[in-house]
């Protein structure tokens, strides 16, 4: 009997490790789509260009949440990358859920910024300069063409 129990353990805990690896490596594997299928996005819709130097999966930052670490994330004000970035930024965690992220749905739960500056003017007309590089004000001029 003692036998028994014990290899229904043993085998429950490989079947745990087991499906920690799976997972693991299926979130490795994605988090490097995500990143880029959202970089594609962002610069196809802002005015701007936003550039990021990696990513990483952290595991335990913004806990329950599987974090996506976007480290050496750079916004620039138009496509020209050689001058200074409006915002530059060391580390973005981006926290999702893991069971909807294996889904394939990339809801973001929580987002948190590590170091870094950003150079945010306000024009004499009210508007910044980072949401005019990101494309946030409403124009009506643009819905008439």
């Amino acid at each position: 009997m003692k036998t028994t129990t014990q290899r229904l353990l043993v085998g429950l805990a490989a079947t745990l490790v087991l499906a920690v690896v799976i997972v693991a490596a299926v979130v490795h594997q994605r988090h490097y789509l995500i990143t880029a299928q959202v970089l594609h996005v962002i610069n196809r819709e802002f005015v701007g260009t936003l550039l990021v130097r990696d990513s990483r999966i952290s595991l335990f930052k913004e806990f329950p949440y599987l974090a996506l670490d976007v480290q050496g994330v750079r916004f620039f004000a138009s496509r020209d990358t050689t001058t200074r970035p409006l915002y530059a930024l060391d580390d973005v965690f981006v926290g999702f859920n893991l069971l909807e992220l294996l889904q394939g749905i990339y809801r973001v739960k929580s987002l948190s910024i590590e170091g870094g500056h950003a150079d945010v003017v306000k024009f004499p007309d009210g508007t910044f300069n980072v949401l005019l590089a990101k494309n946030a004000y409403y124009l009506p001029s643009r819905q008439q063409q």
